[in-house]
């Protein structure tokens, strides 16, 4: 049982770091985003920075989304070699 989930195990390890570079990627933009927001905020007043915070939240939303189907499909592939021995 053991030998048979050491390969599952190691087509995990890309989709790991898949992961880690996709949360590098979602942190830079949520820097830029705070940035932006602070700019804004500062130069156009409080109305056009809650415009701001909106926008970010949704696009955060959309990006875990990205990434969440991402690994779901990568699962799945690995997994149905598996599952179709049974």
């Amino acid at each position: 049982m053991a030998a048979s989930l050491l390969p599952l195990l190691l087509l995990c390890l890309p989709l790991h770091a898949h992961a880690d570079k996709h949360e590098h990627t979602y942190q830079d933009k949520e820097e830029e985003m705070d940035d932006m927001d602070r700019d804004l905020g500062d130069e156009y007043g409080s109305e056009v920075a809650d415009m701001i915070e909106l926008a970010n939240r949704a696009a955060q939303r959309e990006t875990q989304k990205e990434g969440a189907a991402f690994v779901a499909a990568a699962l799945k592939e690995a997994v149905s070699p598996f599952l179709k021995r049974q």
